[in-house]
């Protein structure tokens, strides 16, 4: 625990539980990496911690966790990786809380002002998701399409794919 490399170790290890889908254990390790460390790789540790919240379905303690990401700001934190990760965690609870115009909102920041972001893929599936839900089908379409399109590797393709044939989108 006194080692130079026990935050780095944390981390990589809360990661690592995250990409393996224990999303309980990644959940802990991010949130003793915070008490431990909160003054190293902060931002990145909570938006862990926010996802794995998210996965885990307690959505309380994921916006909790994404709003100390955002700061003080909100959503109109300057983007970067951090901010366009809380963006993408609070439009899906958005999404999830009935709330489709506030989370296309959120998304659509992060595809008009950072159209390269790493995100872009999660972006569009949102985007599409939220259009669903406000009766929006052509631009569903769109919005998968162009995932699809720009990002046919993404492993946010075969939900797309999934929903342009159950919306009937020709080919």
């Amino acid at each position: 625990a006194d080692s130079p490399f026990a935050q780095k170790a944390l981390f990589l290890q809360a990661r690592t539980e995250d990409q393996n889908g224990k999303f309980k254990e990644a959940a802990a390790s991010f949130d003793l990496h915070l008490k431990n460390f909160p003054t190293v790789n902060t931002r990145e540790a909570l938006c862990g911690l926010a996802e794995s919240r998210l996965h885990l379905g307690e959505m309380d303690a994921a916006r909790e966790a994404f709003s100390k990401v955002l700061g003080e700001k909100g959503i109109e934190t300057e983007l970067n990786d951090p901010t366009e990760r809380a963006l993408l965690g609070q439009a899906e609870s958005a999404l999830k809380a009935g709330d489709a115009a506030n989370a296309k909102k959120m998304v659509l920041r992060i595809l008009t002002e950072d159209p390269q972001s790493d995100w872009a893929d999660a972006a569009f599936l949102i985007s599409g998701q939220a259009s669903e839900a406000l009766k929006e089908p052509e631009k569903a379409i769109g919005y998968y399409r162009k995932l699809l399109a720009e990002r046919p590797k993404s492993t946010h393709a075969p939900a797309a794919e999934e929903r342009l044939r159950a919306l009937g989108a020709p080919k």
